[in-house]
């Protein structure tokens, strides 16, 4: 894994190489100009919007800090055991460098991170970030860091936040893998000509992917309710560390032939399948797709030798920064203003080699151009 991040010249190629400008997202649903996306053009003329398949620019949040965080703080980063997790680590090492600030890592097996934020509080961190975990899953350990005024900034989770509880706030929510579904199911839509049977690959213990699937469900149901149909083959962590996700797909597409796409929560679950497919002789039957690509360099690759579709590109890097931001303002006393609105990531649709072809060197897409930059002429040590 590559600590650095990508620079503004792979997002300016980036920019350069795809045939649509950028387009914002809010409210759940995604906007594009009506146009084909690249290297897939539409087979059909469809109702569904055409969703962003170019990276967007903007950051979430643009105010000013009203003086320079304190140097030497701690941010304890509670880090999951699947690998996904470990993607975020490098981010929050950069803006920890960048803040002047220390970075402890606490791992923790996935679904369990009381453990890990116990350990924390009992450390005296100055705050605690933390993604894709319930706070049900760590009540008491929330307490006790209130009790402490440590705060705890989560992301990629379904919990509102509520200062009161000491849940700062949250980012990457429903809000956010809501629309990485929208956007998705918009792009299948208008490259199946809106013949589009789409199998969603889920781990449904964890509330965030599913407000993902809920979200692509919905907007087939509106754009194509005879011709289409969406369904969920349901796995979970244990499956997914003993390698038998593999098979379970396998089994589920024999028995479910018109399936023409394999949608996938996250990256994590692509592992083994590609394979799988050859050896079952599908590979090719059935478009693969997916949500939440953050830095995932198997899916890069299969998006530039053609292999995999498209996939949602979230921005993992930025969302740390973000994360980190928001434990910047907290330590100066600021309040958190813009961060609600900030929730709804920015994400686009990677799906062609020209435009996946810039994301090679990290694997995947970082964030907004120059956000590293600009998050430092925020907090005052640009």
């Amino acid at each position: 894994m590559k600590k650095s991040m990508a620079r503004s010249g792979m997002l300016a190629a980036l920019a350069a190489s795809a045939l649509l400008a950028a387009c914002g997202s809010s409210g759940g649903t995604s906007s594009g100009t009506p146009a084909a996306s690249p290297g897939s053009p539409a087979q059909a003329v469809t109702s569904a919007p055409t969703p962003p398949t170019a990276p967007p620019t903007q950051l979430g949040v643009t105010t000013k800090l009203p003086k320079a965080p304190p140097k030497g703080l701690t941010v304890a980063w509670a880090e999951c055991a699947l690998p996904s997790c470990s993607t975020f680590t490098p981010a929050f090492q950069s803006a920890a460098k960048a803040l002047g600030w220390n970075l402890k890592v606490y791992t923790y097996k996935s679904g369990a991170p009381a453990p890990a934020i116990q350990e924390a509080v009992s450390n005296n961190v100055n705050a605690i970030v933390i993604t894709g975990e319930p706070t049900a899953l760590f009540k008491p350990q929330l307490a006790a860091a209130h009790a402490k005024h440590i705060p705890v900034i989560s992301a990629d989770d379904i919990t509102p936040p509520d200062q009161a509880t000491g849940l700062m706030t949250q980012f990457g929510d429903a809000s956010m893998f809501g629309n990485e579904g929208v956007q998705l199911a918009e792009w299948m839509l208008h490259q199946s000509g809106d013949k589009a049977h789409i199998a969603y690959v889920n781990i449904p213990d964890y509330p965030i992917l599913n407000a993902g699937y809920a979200a692509l469900k919905t907007t087939v149901a509106k754009y194509c309710p005879k011709a289409c149909s969406v369904d969920q083959i349901a796995l979970n962590v244990s499956e997914l560390g003993a390698g038998k996700a593999p098979s379970t797909i396998i089994a589920y597409l024999q028995s479910h032939p018109d399936v023409n796409y394999l949608d996938f929560s996250f990256a994590d679950l692509l592992t083994g399948v590609q394979p799988a497919l050859k050896a079952a002789g599908l590979a090719g039957k059935v478009k693969l797709t997916g949500q939440a690509l953050g830095n995932a360099p198997a899916v890069i690759a299969g998006l530039k030798d053609g292999s995999i579709a498209a996939w949602v590109a979230q921005p993992n890097y930025y969302q740390a920064w973000l994360q980190m931001d928001a434990a910047a303002r907290l330590a100066v006393g600021a309040t958190l203003t813009q961060e609600r609105a900030a929730a709804l990531l920015p994400t686009w649709v990677v799906d062609s080699a020209a435009s996946a072809g810039p994301l090679t060197a990290l694997g995947g897409w970082d964030g907004p151009l120059d956000y590293q930059a600009k998050f430092k002429a925020l907090w005052g040590v640009a």
